[in-house]
């Protein structure tokens, strides 16, 4: 007993999952090249990190390794395994669109989400939006039994984001545990999601006004800056709902329905669309509209 069967293993890992086969997924935060690495750094070599994901067998030898960030710095703090065979990958982020990372922070540093397959590909990522500062360093997620997730984070951020409850310390000097549970599915992508029958959004980004559809009769909806500050609330009457939405100034915000305890936050981005700026066709995502301001 207590004999060591292998030992193999990189420098700085800092979490072990061990899947049904008995392979173990190693997580590693990393800014260097070379050594047992296969992939490149993403971004700038020694200033940046990436999450770095070695998967060995049973008897200590790789099988392969991954690289997965933006050209920021990423740090790799947690992994676990789902039962659908997903690999969660949760750390600090402080990368822009760019990599693998598909979302751009509103605050500097932010808990980035990565969910992998057993090959290694990437299924989809998630950043979780608050507006804290610079304590965001610290998460970890989890599949829940219902096939959505859950991600715990250690943050200082007031009411703002995904965020709808204060932190105890008004101030926001010291920090709270805060947990955010959210589905994902292939066709209506991520929601907070307690039982409520996933609505959608749109046009994203919008002009003028936005049409809520697959919403619940009787729900309230209640539209939020970035800061969490509220700039429209109404009830919902329809399944399909018009929201003129000219006043607000341009930026970011989220539209929260709430019916009871089912509560869903949608992101949308108030402006003009790119195709109207830069003359492109068709309309062109958020993402390639780096020139427009973030806060409204």
């Amino acid at each position: 007993m207590g004999q060591n069967t292998w030992h193999n293993l990189p420098d700085n890992v800092n979490c072990m999952p061990e899947d049904p086969s008995g392979n173990v997924y190693l997580g590693i935060a990393t800014t260097g090249n070379g050594g047992s690495f296969t992939d490149p750094s993403i971004g700038p070599v020694f200033s940046t990190g990436d999450y770095l994901l070695y998967k060995i067998d049973a008897f200590g030898i790789k099988i392969w390794d991954k690289r997965y960030g933006g050209t920021g710095s990423d740090v790799l703090r947690h992994l676990s395994l789902s039962s659908k065979g997903e690999i969660l990958l949760t750390g600090a982020s402080k990368s822009p669109i760019s990599g693998n990372k598909t979302e751009a922070n509103l605050a500097e540093v932010e808990i980035w989400v990565l969910a992998v397959d057993s090959s290694g590909t990437v299924l989809w990522d998630k950043t979780i939006h608050n507006t804290g500062t610079n304590f965001e360093i610290y998460g970890a997620t989890y599949a829940t039994e219902d096939g959505c997730y859950t991600t715990f984070e250690y943050t200082n951020s007031g009411i703002g984001g995904y965020k709808s409850q204060a932190n105890r310390d008004t101030t926001n000097a010291a920090t709270d545990i805060w947990a955010i549970q959210y589905c994902f599915d292939t066709i209506s992508g991520f929601s907070n999601n307690y039982g409520y029958v996933l609505a959608t959004l749109y046009p994203n980004p919008a002009s003028s006004t936005i049409t809520l559809s697959g919403t619940e009769e009787g729900s309230t909806a209640t539209i939020t800056n970035i800061h969490g500050q509220v700039v429209q609330q109404f009830a919902i009457h329809a399944a399909q709902q018009t929201i003129d939405i000219e006043s607000l100034p341009s930026g970011f915000y989220f539209c929260t329905l709430q019916n009871g305890q089912r509560r869903e936050v949608l992101r949308f981005r108030r402006g003009l669309a790119c195709s109207a700026r830069a003359n492109q066709s068709p309309i062109c995502p958020i993402t390639q509209c780096p020139n427009d301001p973030i806060t409204p």
